[in-house]
């Protein structure tokens, strides 16, 4: 994250939508899903990958950070049949999460 993007956040003035407007070109960010408010703060200027989170492992969980669900935590979930799939990504989506990057 560049160095204003994480002052913004450390001070608590980045909405999930600033982020989009300022970073969408340079990163190639496109919105993935419609219906959602894009005005939740982002609080954290750590990025964190889910895996162990993923995994079933939740007890040191850093909600309120942005994650990162890359090539594997997408080949992860692949492995698991759909009913696990959705337990798990329910279980992560209980915490306070602003927003998720999927690469890759």
């Amino acid at each position: 994250m560049s160095a204003d993007l994480a002052t913004s956040v450390r001070h608590g003035t980045i909405t999930v939508a600033t982020l989009l407007e300022r970073k969408r070109t340079v990163l190639e960010l496109e919105v993935l899903t419609t219906g959602l408010s894009l005005e939740g703060h982002i609080s954290d200027p750590d990025i964190s990958s889910p895996g162990l989170a993923l995994a079933g492992f939740t007890a040191r969980f850093a909600e309120g950070r942005m994650q990162v669900f890359g090539e594997t935590e997408m080949t992860y979930l692949s492995t698991l049949g759909e009913a696990e799939r959705r337990e798990r990504l329910e279980t992560l989506f209980r915490f306070d999460i602003p927003v998720v990057f999927v690469t890759k």
